[in-house]
């Protein structure tokens, strides 16, 4: 009998750690003045050079297309103040919680971010990070 409660509580632990791990909840998107500019990187936080780049806005319609460059380095400018979704333009990159807000219309960055991409949908620490991409 104690043995079969014990079993029972471990699976119970198991099944909320797991369960628990594969919960997401999506960030506030990242609040941007000017426009968005910033490197991209992959889970080990290396550089990803030559990726394409779409900015979608209402309704998913597509407002802009850009590729980084050889450092993995992007600028979008021109984008009008609203809320937008970042998402990967080249095949096998994705990028979760890729929601920003454009506050000012500006042509000028005046904060990079960073953009994690990954290979595979993953809720650990991709998207858009307002911590400043290494030079």
């Amino acid at each position: 009998m104690k043995r079969a409660k014990l079993i029972a509580v471990g699976f119970t632990l198991l099944w909320s750690v797991v369960a628990g791990a594969n919960t997401c909840v999506a960030p506030k998107p990242a609040r941007i003045s000017g426009a968005l500019c910033g490197r991209l990187i992959d889970a080990t936080g290396a550089s990803v050079p030559d990726v394409g780049l779409r900015v979608l806005g209402a309704a998913d319609r597509v407002v802009a297309d850009v590729r980084a460059d050889a450092k993995g380095d992007f600028i979008f400018s021109g984008l009008t103040k609203g809320k937008y979704r970042l998402t990967s333009a080249s095949t096998g990159w994705l990028i979760e919680f890729g929601a920003f807000e454009i506050k000012s219309s500006s042509t000028t960055c005046s904060r990079p971010v960073t953009v994690r991409l990954d290979t595979s949908c993953c809720c650990f620490g991709s998207g858009i990070s307002n911590e400043r991409p290494a030079h």
